[in-house]
């Protein structure tokens, strides 16, 4: 009780969300120690109220806790490709490409299998598409990012901002290496959603707008 009622208000109190989720994870290890599942996903989102915090060491060390518990308790479960998102996507921020390259491929495999249409999915294919990216390896990057597109539109519809996020990831990468036509098919796209949504004068329409005209 105490440990859920930690996690609530962390959710309600982002501020300090790293205070109470530490709090939660130790009621919860107090009454259910070693290879608990729940302790292990408090474990993943005090990792990430500490990495918005910029503690990157101790929110690593959280996230490879937690994953040794869901290999020995879950094995290939969608909670254990969560944490190795997590993971990977904390390594990347630390400029440790190779390493987070391995968890990212090793959560896909886990959620092609077991979620082939969720959110995580097209997480992790838009960032190891952002990891592959600055290798030259264009081509893969840019399929993993229509994969990514493509799960969103059919979760979301095809009108949602997170589906222009999408566009607009593809088109600077397109535009990047100078695929210019296909660079404009999807910000154009992007753009048209967020005009329509957020309007034509929002933060997010401007960037794309402003991408568009060098493209130009």
């Amino acid at each position: 009780m105490a440990a859920r009622s930690y996690a609530s208000l962390a959710a309600l109190d982002p501020a300090r969300a790293a205070d109470y989720y530490a709090k939660a994870l130790a009621s919860q290890e107090k009454v259910a120690a070693g290879d608990n599942p729940r302790a292990a996903m408090l474990m993943n989102r005090l990792a990430q109220a500490l990495g918005e915090k910029r503690n990157f060491a101790e929110a690593e060390a959280l996230l490879r806790r937690a994953l040794a518990i869901q290999r020995k308790a879950l094995g290939p479960a969608p909670d254990t490709a969560t944490t190795l998102i997590n993971l990977g996507s904390l390594l990347q921020n630390l400029q440790r490409a190779e390493e987070a390259e391995r968890l990212e491929r090793e959560a896909i495999g886990i959620l092609e299998q077991r979620r082939p249409q969720s959110v995580e999915l097209a997480a992790a294919y838009t960032n190891l598409a952002d990891l592959l990216s600055p290798r030259k390896d264009f081509a893969a990057a840019a399929d993993f990012l229509r994969r990514a597109i493509a799960i969103d539109e059919s979760i979301y519809g095809t009108g949602d901002p997170e589906v222009a996020l999408d566009l607009t990831n593809l088109g600077e990468l397109l535009k990047g290496h100078g695929q210019a036509a296909a660079a404009r098919t999807a910000l154009d796209r992007a753009l048209a959603i967020y005009e329509k949504r957020f309007g034509p004068q929002s933060p997010q329409a401007r960037d794309v707008r402003e991408s568009l005209r060098t493209l130009r």
